[in-house]
């Protein structure tokens, strides 16, 4: 993805909101990926980890601890997905 489209952009939006309805919990299924292998399995991890974090800081028993150790893990994931398609994760 080095040079967008406006196709792209468009594409990107929708993931993005696909990936926050799934990540909030408003929809119970994950959303569609294709594409290329890395770029996918990048998507797929940066989603879930940012579930992840989002439910366990609403659990009332998550420590402090294992938050960080969640927003570490998204963290890299957002990393990784950056390297992978050159868009940042901004959720």
């Amino acid at each position: 993805m080095s040079k967008k489209t406006k196709g792209d952009k468009q594409i990107v939006a929708e993931l993005f909101i696909e990936s926050a309805k799934y990540i909030l919990g408003e929809n119970k299924k994950f959303p569609k990926l294709s594409g290329d292998p890395a770029q996918v399995d990048a998507t797929k991890r940066a989603i879930e980890t940012s579930r992840a974090l989002y439910e366990a800081l609403g659990e009332r028993d998550t420590t402090v601890v294992k938050a960080i150790e969640l927003a570490e893990e998204k963290r890299s994931a957002a990393e990784d997905f950056w390297k992978a398609t050159g868009v940042v994760w901004k959720l």
